[in-house]
């Protein structure tokens, strides 16, 4: 912790961790320290007294390769420990608070790079942390409509407890999240959510080649998670999701709490080969939408190439406006196994979407 806090001020910081376990009194900080490199060596470094193990804030740049993270608490005790670390940083106010930590949390960083970081946080009975946490505080605080962040997420493997969430990332300006593996820490008690990229003025988002498993809902872009006491305007101009493969576990959810892919308010999107496989018969009693589509959307809108198996409605498309132009709405292609409904579209907007080659078993 001393030794983290000497390095406020710095134009360029290196830290490589030696191989080990390192237990942790309390969250680790680290702030004001310029270009960051951190090299993890797959070292582990556990927090007992929090759900927060590494905090990453107002730096210029970040790049995290081979960490591991656990955080075990969630509440008051989490709540302590997080207080007692920024007050040694030098941090008096909380502003943590004002979106899901994670066991991994980055704020107010321009750049964000993370490659094979392992992160995990413990169960709770609500929605209360993340795996990996990335935002930018600093934009919605002074209430700009530019978000500054890139952020690139990939090659990670989150183990989540029961009600929490796998990936968060809020406020960047482009966003990328591909080719990571989150889990449920116990297959009989669900995480909440996989990803989640949010934001009042989100810019290009890909979500490629993830893997997400026993979880209530998978993936959402410029759409609050269920149960976000805070969930705000959200919109983005591109949004692409491929590739991805989920897996959702829905025994107890909550009755139409629960999707495999949810896109809000966008410019462009485009939902493509994904594979969203559910019970069908906790699809049926949870009213599963697989593939969720409701939001203000913009010229081009493409859901091609998917497959659904288990789900009450297969793709629900309700767009909130009329476009005022001419659309390619295409909906094509999209395969459905024991689905109530393979195709769920708004009636006023019947004459602008295409739907063709979709096959429903």
């Amino acid at each position: 912790h001393a030794a983290f806090k000497k390095l406020q001020g710095n134009a360029r910081t290196l830290i490589s961790f030696e191989p080990g376990e390192y237990q942790l009194g309390k969250p680790l900080i680290l702030r004001e320290a310029g270009h960051v490199e951190i090299r993890g060596h797959q070292a582990l470094l556990g927090e007992s007294k929090s759900e927060r193990v590494l905090i990453v804030r107002d730096c210029e740049s970040l790049v995290l390769e081979g960490l591991t993270l656990v955080g075990d608490a969630i509440g008051r005790m989490g709540r302590e420990a997080l207080r007692e670390a920024l007050s040694f940083a030098g941090l008096e106010d909380d502003d943590d608070g004002k979106t899901l930590g994670g066991a991994l949390t980055v704020q107010d960083t321009p750049q964000v790079r993370l490659l094979d970081v392992k992160a995990s946080v413990a169960a709770d009975d609500g929605l209360g942390a993340m795996g990996i946490t990335v935002h930018d505080l600093a934009s919605i605080k002074a209430k700009r409509n530019e978000a500054r962040m890139h952020v690139d997420i990939g090659h990670c493997t989150v183990t989540v407890g029961a009600n929490q969430g796998g990936i968060l990332c809020v406020n960047a300006r482009r966003a990328r999240v591909h080719d990571n593996v989150l889990g449920a820490e116990d297959p009989d008690k669900p995480m909440r959510c996989g990803i989640v990229v949010a934001g009042s003025a989100l810019g290009s988002v890909r979500v490629d080649r993830n893997l997400v498993e026993g979880s209530a809902s998978g993936i959402a872009v410029a759409t609050a998670p269920a149960g976000d006491p805070k969930p705000g305007k959200q919109a983005a101009d591109r949004v692409g999701i491929a590739h991805n493969d989920i897996q959702l576990s829905l025994q107890g959810a909550d009755r139409l709490g629960c999707f495999g892919v949810a896109v809000g308010n966008a410019e462009n999107v485009q939902v493509e080969h994904n594979e969203v496989r559910a019970d069908a018969k906790f699809a049926k009693q949870a009213g599963l939408q697989a593939i969720r589509l409701q939001g203000a959307y913009g010229s081009q809108l493409m859901v091609q190439d998917n497959f659904i198996s288990g789900a009450e409605t297969g793709i629900d498309l309700h767009p909130t406006t009329q476009p005022t132009g001419r659309v390619l709405w295409l909906v094509a292609g999209n395969v459905g196994e024991q689905v109530g409904k393979l195709i769920d579209a708004q009636a006023s907007a019947h004459g602008l979407i295409t739907q063709r080659e979709n096959l429903e078993n």
